[in-house]
Parts: structure tokens; C-alpha cells; sequence
């Protein structure tokens, strides 16, 4: 096939990449392209005023947001260079030097997503000192002919470096048929051009203009650019959208894109305050879609009439606090608190649009990451069938048959809809199978809202636990007796002189409510051992550590067999919901079977079932936990010496895929050393990594978790803001 001005339709079928771009017609996120501004250097982020939320990137910090996009779907990038005032000449020499910053990037970024479909803008005024698209002849005008010459080497230099499309920008008459002509005479003929059949001179590109730093120094682009009047000459693709969408009428029997170029909110924003509707293109059905950041991020569903300041402002008139759970608030790190619109792989997408790297995870469940497809899958096809039935469901049973297979100890679960239901029912359990009230618990292990467990440490070994709420009753917390993490000694005693009086011992075996506490060796044998000798339950809380460092209980990992497990958060996939489980015997002690009261209207919910069934089933198959404590480990070493190197008393504690940043020299190993910690300075990295587009736990004293959506490329780019972040606090204490 030969026609304008060379076609070879098998290059647009070379990669299953480039076909899933080309083939179908249909929308969806790998038929957009994301622009991406890359400059010299290493650790370099500068934001973009025309483009809020966007920054030019060098390579390495640019490979972490890549890492983000792929995971979001899209199917390819556009490379845009920023060259350096000093590199810019009057023939835009700098942009086919084989070792140029696209050249360079092209290289990295081809290594670590080969996947990935690059496109590379090919044009000159980001390298010349005046700004316009080639150079210029002594009166002025821009050389067409000598520009096009350039634009072959440029695009010959993009191709060897690993470009799939080189998509010329410079509107030069005949720019397709040079390069073209040079790339098949070099051998680079399966390389695709993608050429703006139709670009329109407008003040519309001034976002661009300025991400590029590409400004035109004198006159104006209207030379070789085509009117906006001009619809003839806009057959396939027109930006900026906002002038040619009328176009689209003339043009309805052709495959046309509408690509909105990012910043025209901003654009929108600087001519009438503030933009009263999100723009965005039509979905592009053409050969060649596009569709940049401003596009994309409206697959975030977020919504640019809100803001996360005003949200809260709404919902403290509403919600008591603002937040319908405490830690939501910030009150530990400052600041308001951010509104969330949408979540994918290990990302979060803001009210506003702006996209946070999520280290929080839900507080725990979304071990998968976000909205992962079978997951998202089970539970529209449950949702499809009945939210809610109020009555027994085959899935319910699948449900409690698969958790019995992976955890071995477990013979019966109950389900329940949340981990505090779980210790509820696990605590009243144990009294009615003892006969017996008391219970020790440990300071800083937090075992949902119960009133019984709502109690801090009594000022002495004996003495009854007091409430750490208002409106618990103090005769509720006499009963439980609240000692301290890892204190084996201290069991020991209090078994000693109220055995006969003891019902259970409550323990996360883990400790993940105080930050991340390990157990010291033989402390959760030690516990077995007592509990067995006088005859009391040992209850595993494992609503945070089922399923957490293997595809199994935390118990089953180390030996330790409790007589009651309770679990939530994994098993859920997101949803709510919570379960009890441990031996035949003990559990049928329970209703309707025994005289152990538990009910609940939504308990076994089939969409909560659908989404648990789906994530364990991923984890039996799919084994994350070697790469979770891979990264796990990455993260907490890479911290650790960033500290270190800044002078800063830091302990990054990991376990797996859980870490905590603790603000002191040592590791703490009960709550008392954890509340030496310097809160103040996790409140100040906390809100600096935020500014980085990190979401840590907002508090010292919660636990951050990674997930299996989380990549190499993101902690190393989470390592680089967080050294970038010690840096500057150790400079800030120094000077205080």
C-alpha cells in the first residue's frame, strides 16, 4: 500500500502494544497518551504553574511516575525534552545530539517499560534561543526547508534511541515526507509517525509553551500555523479542542481526535477565576488517539468543583469531627485532611486531581492494591445478583471453606462485618466456654471499639484496667487487666495469683495499633503456655496480620496456635466485614448450636464474601509475599540511612509488607517506648512526603503498609522524596 506519503499499515500491528492502541475503535484507557516533561539531572521535580498538580521530571523521578501510569492502564507517553537555556542555539542542534536529554530518557525509559508505546514530539522550539519551530532565514521567517532537514535527524535520533511513534509538531510543509525519506533510508522502517495534520495557532498552548520552555521570543507562530477559522484543513487531528469542535460536524464520516492539552483548566482558570466544568475531549476513536494528563485524570472520576479544604468544612457541619473515624482528622500531623475520589493499583487520585502514591492501604485490607480487576469483577458480578439477602448464600459457605483450608488450626469461622464484631463475639465466647471474666490485654494493642477493650493500664500489676473513653463504664473495664507488650514476666505473675479468675489472653501477635511492635522471641509461646496452664483462651487478634506475611494467619506462620483468631481487614478485599474462627468444639459453643449469643443483619454479606473470596484466591495463586517483604525491607534500609546520613534518630521497624517510620534511635518493644518517639518530627515528614505525593499513616503511631501493586520504581522514587524530606528537616533543625 502506497499513498501520502509512504503507507505501511503493518507498522501499526508490530507490538500487541501498538495493536491494542490501533486496533479497536472503542475507548479506554490504553488508547490515551500521557505527555511527560523530562530534564537533565538526577532528584529534579519542578512543578508547572500553567499545568497544577504536573512537573517536569529528570529520568529517574519520572520512572516512579511511569510506574504509576502503566498501573493505570494507559497505553503510552509522549516525551517532551526541556532543554536548558545554555544547550538552546539558533538551528536546535541540541535535539538530535545522540546524547540529549529525550535521547538519554528514551534509553532508560525503554529499559525499564518495554512494554510501554513512546511517542516522542519532534520539533525545534524547545531548542532554539528564539523559540520557533526551525530556524530562521534573515527576515525572519522560519526556513521550512532547512527545518525539515533538522526534524529528520531529530526523529531519526529519537528512533535509534528507542522511540515506537516520532510525532512531528512544527507544522512545516512536507515535514512528514523528509522524515519519512530518512528514517526508511536508515533502516528504521517500522517506526511510526504520528503528524498533527491540523495545529492551530493559539494562545491555548501557552501551558505547554511554558512546560516546554518554548515560548516564541519575538512574533508569533500564525507563519506556519494554521487559523482556527481554518476547518478545511482539520481533517484527523486538531488541537486545542476548544477551537476546533465544531469541526467535528464536517468531519463525522472520519476518524478524528480531540486531544485537550493539559493546563486549559488552568488557562480557563486564569480568565474567569475559577473553571465551572471540568473540560475534557471526546473519547478518540482514531488511528492515533490521544489524550493527556488532564483526560486521563478524569478517569479518576475526581471532581474539580471540590476541594478537600471545603469537603471537610461541609462535613464537620454533618459529621461529628468532620471524619467518621478520628485518625482521618490529621489532628497528630496538622493540616487538613485530603478527600479521596478514586483508587488504582498503589495510587490514590484526590478531589482535586492530584495523585498521592498510597502507603496506607485502607489501614490494611487492600494488600492487592486498588481496585484490582478481579476483585472490582467478583463484586459487581455479587452486587448484580443482591446486595443483601438476610439469609444463607452458597459463596458464604465457599467462604469459610477456604479460610479453613489456609489457616489449619481453623475448623469453624463465624462471620461477622467488621474486626471489632470479631473480638467481640471471640471475648464473650471465651467467658461463656470459661465460665470465667477476666481478661488481659496489652497496652497499645487496639482490639476495635468494645467497651471492654477501651481500657489503659491500672497503676499496678493487680489493679482493674481504667477506661480510655468516656462512657465506658468503669465497672466494664474492672475486668480487664492491661499489661504491657512483650512482658512475659508480667503474664506470668498476674496468672499466678488470678488464674482461676482468667478467661483469655487477647494478643495481636503483631503488634500493628502502636506503630509496628515485633514480638520478642518466646513471648507468643510464653503465652501459649500460660493460657493452657490455667485453663484461659488464647485469642490471636489478626484482624491486621491474617493473610498479611503469607497466604495464612501470622499464628500459623510462627507455631503458635490460639484457641480463637480473630480476622478482618485482607479477608474482606476492601469491604467490611470480619470473622472468628478456631475448633470444632469451642465454636460450636456459639448460637444457635450453644447458649453464646452472635447475630447480624448483613453478617456474610454476598458482595463482602464475593470480594474476600476473590483476594484470597489471589493470594494462593498469584504468592506476593516474597516481593512484599523485598520491598518492605527496601524501604525500611533506605530510610534508615537517609536518617542516618542526616543525623536524624530514626527507626524504620518492617515486617513484610508493614513498616513504621519511628522518630527515635531504637527500635520500641512496648507502647512505652513507642511514645518516646518524636511526634513532631513524624507530623513534619508526614506532611512533607504528602507534599512529595506520598500518603503515609497520619500518625506516629499507625502502621504503613506496601502492596503487591506497589513497584521497585515507586519506593526507590518514595526513597528519593523521603531523603530529599531528611535532608531539609536536618537542615531545618540544625538552624533552629
Amino acid at each position: 500500500m502506497s499513498a501520502f506519503p509512504q503507507v505501511r499499515l503493518r507498522r501499526l500491528r508490530r507490538t500487541p502494544s501498538l495493536r491494542r492502541i490501533f486496533d479497536a475503535p472503542l475507548p479506554g484507557p490504553e488508547k490515551f497518551i500521557w505527555p511527560v516533561f523530562v530534564v537533565e539531572g538526577q532528584r529534579r521535580r519542578e512543578p508547572i504553574e500553567a499545568m497544577p498538580g504536573q512537573s517536569r521530571l529528570s529520568v529517574d523521578l519520572l520512572k516512579a511516575e511511569l510506574d504509576r501510569v502503566v498501573r493505570m492502564g494507559i497505553g503510552s507517553i509522549l516525551v517532551f525534552g526541556v532543554t536548558e537555556e545554555k544547550d538552546k542555539d539558533a538551528t536546535g542542534e541540541a535535539a538530535y545530539h545522540e546524547n540529549g536529554i529525550v535521547q538519554n530518557a528514551l534509553r532508560e525509559l525503554r529499559r525499564a517499560f518495554p512494554e510501554l508505546v513512546i511517542f516522542t514530539d519532534v520539533c525545534l522550539c524547545a531548542y532554539t534561543r528564539h523559540g520557533h519551530c526551525g530556524p530562521l532565514t534573515v527576515s525572519g521567517d522560519v526556513d521550512n526547508d532547512q527545518a525539515n532537514a533538522i526534524l529528520a535527524k531529530v526523529a531519526l535520533s529519537h528512533a535509534a534511541a528507542g522511540a515506537d511513534v516520532v510525532a512531528p509538531s512544527a507544522m512545516m510543509d512536507g515535514q512528514v515526507q523528509a522524515i519519512r525519506a530518512v528514517l526508511d533510508a536508515a533502516g528504521a522502517t517500522r517506526t511510526l509517525i504520528m503528524s498533527y495534520s491540523s495545529k492551530f495557532a493559539s494562545a491555548l498552548y501557552g501551558p505547554f509553551r511554558e512546560a516546554e520552555k518554548s515560548a516564541p521570543q519575538s512574533g508569533d507562530r500564525r507563519g506556519y500555523q494554521a487559523p482556527n477559522r481554518d476547518s478545511r484543513q482539520a481533517l484527523r487531528c486538531a488541537p486545542p479542542p476548544t477551537c476546533p469542535l465544531p469541526l467535528t460536524m464536517s468531519a463525522e464520516s472520519m476518524p478524528c481526535s480531540l486531544p485537550p492539552p493539559s493546563g486549559v483548566g488552568a488557562t480557563c482558570e486564569k480568565w474567569r477565576g475559577k473553571p465551572r466544568r471540568r473540560l475534557c475531549a471526546p473519547a478518540p476513536t482514531s488511528s492515533f488517539p490521544t489524550g493527556p494528563t488532564a483526560t486521563t485524570k478524569s478517569l479518576g472520576n475526581a471532581d474539580r468543583n471540590m476541594d478537600s479544604q471545603a469537603l471537610f468544612e461541609r462535613a464537620c457541619q454533618v459529621i461529628p469531627g468532620g471524619v467518621n473515624s478520628p485518625v482521618r482528622a490529621f489532628k497528630a500531623v496538622g493540616g487538613n485532611p485530603v478527600y479521596i475520589a478514586s483508587g488504582q493499583g498503589a495510587h490514590l487520585t484526590t478531589v482535586e486531581g492530584r495523585e498521592l502514591v498510597d502507603f496506607c492501604g485502607s489501614w490494611g485490607p487492600l494488600i492487592l492494591g486498588h481496585a484490582r480487576k478481579e476483585v472490582v469483577e467478583a463484586v459487581c458480578q455479587a452486587a448484580l445478583q443482591g446486595t443483601s439477602f438476610g439469609a444463607n448464600t452458597p459463596r458464604e459457605v465457599e467462604f469459610a471453606e477456604c479460610l479453613c483450608e489456609m489457616v489449619p488450626y481453623l475448623e469453624m469461622v463465624r462471620l461477622v462485618s467488621s474486626g471489632t464484631e470479631a473480638v467481640m463475639t471471640a471475648l464473650r465466647l471465651a467467658r461463656g466456654w470459661t465460665g470465667r471474666n477476666k481478661i488481659i490485654k496489652f497496652d497499645g494493642c487496639y482490639h476495635g471499639h468494645a467497651d471492654g477493650m477501651l481500657v489503659a493500664a491500672g497503676s499496678g500489676l493487680l489493679t482493674g484496667g481504667i477506661t480510655s473513653s468516656a462512657g465506658v463504664p468503669p465497672a466494664v473495664a474492672a475486668d480487664t487487666i492491661v499489661l504491657a507488650y512483650n512482658d512475659l514476666s508480667a503474664v506470668r505473675e498476674i496468672a499466678g495469683r488470678v488464674g482461676e479468675e482468667l478467661a483469655a489472653i487477647i494478643v495481636e501477635p503483631v503488634a500493628a495499633n502502636m506503630g509496628l511492635v515485633l514480638p520478642a522471641s518466646g513471648f507468643l509461646e510464653g503465652l501459649r503456655e500460660v493460657a493452657s496452664r490455667c485453663g484461659a483462651l488464647l485469642i490471636f487478634d489478626e484482624v491486621i496480620t491474617g493473610f498479611r506475611f503469607a497466604a495464612t494467619t501470622y499464628g500459623a506462620l510462627c507455631g503458635v496456635t490460639p484457641d480463637l483468631t480473630c480476622l478482618g481487614k485482607i479477608i474482606g478485599g476492601g469491604l467490611p466485614i470480619g470473622a472468628v474462627g478456631g475448633s470444632k468444639e469451642i465454636m460450636e459453643r456459639l448460637a444457635p448450636l450453644g447458649p453464646v449469643y452472635q447475630a447480624g443483619t448483613l453478617s456474610g454479606n454476598p458482595v463482602a464474601v464475593a470480594a474476600g473470596l476473590a483476594t484470597l484466591r489471589l493470594l494462593k495463586t498469584e504468592n506476593h509475599y516474597p516481593a512484599l517483604d523485598r520491598l518492605g525491607a527496601q524501604l525500611a534500609a533506605g530510610l534508615n540511612i537517609a536518617a542516618h546520613e542526616n543525623g536524624i534518630k530514626l527507626h524504620c521497624a518492617h515486617l513484610g509488607g508493614v513498616f513504621t517510620p519511628f522518630f527515635c534511635e531504637d527500635a520500641p518493644t512496648d507502647l512505652s517506648g513507642v511514645k518516646r518517639c518524636d511526634t513532631n518530627k513524624y507530623a513534619a515528614f508526614f506532611r512533607a512526603m504528602l507534599e512529595h505525593g506520598f500518603y503515609l499513616p497520619p500518625s506516629q503511631f499507625e502502621v504503613g503498609f506496601v502492596s503487591a501493586a506497589h513497584s521497585d520504581a515507586v519506593i526507590k522514587g518514595f526513597l528519593v522524596a523521603a531523603d530529599e524530606t531528611l535532608v531539609e528537616m536536618s537542615s531545618s533543625y540544625k538552624s533552629s
